[in-house]
């Protein structure tokens, strides 16, 4: 919790224009026969889904997106694939700004809402029953989105911060 409080103390201020200066980054699992809940694809706004990259891992598609902007800053929460030395030692290389993420803050990253709205419609509209039927869902969507989806979501970073601060550094309803 003191993490969190201290992030969002720290960028208390920011405006939704600072926060669209970020490069947010996650990953998903979407599974079949549960209500789609993480298989590795690295993808740009720019860049349609490659149904063909993605693989399967155990009747379920992980999928990883890198969204926004021209300034990198780049948000990295602390999965495996950001930690990895080999990840750590591009960056370093590349000279890439990243942000101070606090630990165990799904709350505080918008690309979660994206995520759950993206298996509800699979869910609800699709309702996958094999892999390839799950994956073509999920390009559908994709596909479908408007150009930058997070541009909406980003209007909720100061009241996030916000609600951070009210409930000093406790999860928040986000």
């Amino acid at each position: 919790m003191e993490q969190q409080l201290e992030f969002a103390c720290a960028h208390f201020h920011w405006t939704v224009n600072d926060w669209s200066q970020v490069v947010w980054t996650d990953e998903s699992l979407f599974e079949l026969g549960k209500p789609v809940t993480q298989k590795q694809v690295w993808q740009t706004p720019e860049k349609k889904f490659d149904l063909d990259s993605m693989a399967v891992n155990h009747q379920s598609v992980e999928v990883s997106v890198a969204a926004n902007c021209e300034e990198l800053t780049l948000m990295e929460d602390g999965a495996p694939i950001h930690t990895a030395l080999a990840s750590q030692q591009w960056s370093q290389d590349h000279q890439i700004q990243k942000f101070a993420w606090p630990s165990s803050s799904p709350d505080l990253n918008p690309i979660e809402n994206l995520w759950y709205k993206m298996k509800f419609v699979i869910t609800n509209l699709f309702n996958p029953k094999t892999m390839n039927k799950l994956r073509k869902a999920i390009h559908i969507i994709w596909d479908t989105m408007p150009f930058n989806p997070l541009e909406a979501l980003l209007v909720s970073m100061p009241a996030r911060m916000q609600m951070v601060v009210d409930k000093n550094g406790a999860p928040t309803q986000w």
